[in-house]
């Protein structure tokens, strides 16, 4: 019985910092850390993100899902909408938020601010009877470049209502390049993420190369110190991503940092028997157009 009791305190302890999928797997949708980012991907864009684990008994565990729905309006404003799950061990939630955005142009400074609203509801736990629970939250972002260079500034979670324990998410700033001239065979993405939040900070490295616009081949390399579920505090998360068509995407990463419950009891859950997560990420982007978007195929 105390193992059991245990083993929900940790699902108490993944409950309040929810959206793990939706953070977890930024690779593929820089839009999950800054609502300025909103219509970047296009005029109409739909993403699919998943994360599934494998245990070797060629049976895959779904954990998490990210649908995004990201188009433009007009002069350069952007919207957005992203649902995500997370079904990890014993306990599940699920997220929806809009994100709206707006840019404009000071010579060659660009500046687009973004602001999003969403309701997270929370997690229901298999242990223990619940009845899942609606929390409201709110944050904004602001991404600026000049020529190659970009810094992005956020918090997704700005305002969270009270009485909740679910939704909560560090203070992010994204500075890095990009690689100027789309007719150049090999493009580049470079970028320091860090995040803070409760005195602790996070660093990311990331690395992203674009082959002839078709084949994309990145890399993640992450320093932990915020968010305690995890096993490692420093991991490297390999993706690929290939254009098949003039509208359709496919992408790959795996992510070999498990979660601290993995060794958690009930051993009839597949869920506690995690070695590694592989993220599956489909892309649907109408006739390839970049409409009226700055960071199209850049991140």
């Amino acid at each position: 019985m105390k193992k059991y009791l245990l083993s929900f305190l940790l699902m108490i302890s993944l409950a309040s910092r929810a959206q793990i999928g939706l953070q977890n797997q930024y690779h593929f949708n820089y839009l999950a850390l800054n609502p300025a980012l909103a219509g970047e991907n296009g005029p109409f864009t739909i993403k699919g993100i998943v994360g599934n684990q494998f245990n070797g008994n060629l049976r895959f565990n779904q954990l998490s899902h990210v649908l995004v729905l990201d188009g433009q309006l007009y002069n350069k404003t952007g919207l957005a909408f992203q649902s995500s799950s997370d079904n990890y061990g014993n306990s599940s939630g699920n997220n929806f938020s809009l994100s709206l955005s707006k840019g404009a142009e000071l010579g060659d400074f660009r500046l687009k601010g973004g602001i999003n609203a969403g309701l997270a509801i929370l997690p229901t736990y298999a242990l223990v009877s619940s009845s899942p629970r609606t929390s409201f939250n709110a944050g904004l972002g602001i991404f600026m470049s000049y020529y190659g260079a970009f810094l992005g500034v956020s918090k997704p979670s700005l305002y969270v209502s009270k009485n909740d324990f679910s939704v909560k998410e560090p203070f992010y700033l994204n500075a890095g390049y990009t690689s100027e001239g789309d007719e150049n065979f090999v493009t580049y993405n470079a970028n320091v993420l860090w995040a803070g939040m409760d005195g602790r900070n996070n660093f990311d490295f990331n690395l992203k190369l674009w082959f002839n616009k078709r084949l994309a081949l990145a890399g993640s390399y992450r320093i932990n110190k915020i968010f305690d579920y995890y096993t490692k505090q420093k991991s490297f998360i390999p993706s690929a991503e290939y254009k098949f068509t003039e509208d359709l995407s496919l992408g790959l990463a795996y992510n070999t940092n498990t979660l601290q419950y993995s060794t958690a009891p009930g051993t009839s859950n597949p869920n506690f028997r995690m070695n590694g997560i592989f993220q599956f990420y489909l892309k649907y982007n109408r006739a390839d157009r970049k409409g009226d978007s700055w960071y199209y195929d850049k991140f």
